[in-house]
């Protein structure tokens, strides 16, 4: 008998350290709230941009969508927020937070995946030849921009264009506008020059 309770209390055990094994420490924002925990985004059967395990501090554990949180963090290091990427998008999709203030920016991932596919032929002296089957995978990064009196509004920095439309995020801003226009900070320099503006912001 006791060697059942023991190996009981070994299998809760380690089904309890995998159970929570990738979990940091970190939160989540559900309406107005902040609820601490333990978050893991980057299980392989997840796609961290659109669901997130999460573990309460009474234990219990969530698998929750972008649409059920506003957003989350990790290690008190990073920021993920809910967001709508695309004029057209139907659901929303979690974002890096790379700066707060009167103005956010955001960095969404996009990876995308090519599939080989298998290819025949007869070669020289008759004797047949295939293809091996080959897949590559691709990341390309966006950029979105929010202002922080506007925060239904969400718009992705384009390249081409950059300085006209960054112009009108920065207008109220002269030294900030001027490095823009004169294009000394350009699209390469985006996460600087939201950060010199919210800089310059606050000590208004």
């Amino acid at each position: 008998m006791k060697n059942i309770i023991l190996i009981l209390v070994i299998v809760f055990l380690t089904n309890n350290f995998y159970s929570q094994k990738g979990f940091v420490e970190g939160y989540i924002l559900r309406g107005n709230d902040t609820i601490q925990g333990k978050v893991r985004d980057n299980s392989f059967w997840l796609n961290k941009t659109k669901r997130i395990w999460f573990i309460r501090t009474d234990g219990k554990k969530q698998k929750l969508s972008c649409k059920a949180i506003k957003g989350y963090g990790k290690l008190g290091v990073v920021s993920y927020r809910s967001i709508y990427i695309g004029l057209l998008a139907a659901t929303p999709r979690f974002a890096l937070m790379l700066e707060s203030g009167d103005l956010n920016l955001y960095s969404y991932t996009t990876t995308h995946h090519t599939n080989g596919g298998y290819g025949g032929g007869f070669g020289y002296g008759g004797g047949f030849g295939r293809n091996s089957m080959m897949s590559t995978t691709s990341e390309s990064i966006s950029y979105y921009i929010q202002q922080k009196s506007n925060i239904n509004k969400i718009e992705r920095v384009p390249f081409i264009g950059f300085k006209s439309f960054m112009t009108k995020y920065v207008e109220d801003d002269a030294e900030v506008k001027t490095m823009v226009q004169n294009k000394d900070l350009r699209y390469g320099a985006l996460l600087l020059i939201v950060k010199k503006y919210n800089q310059n912001k606050s000590k208004q």
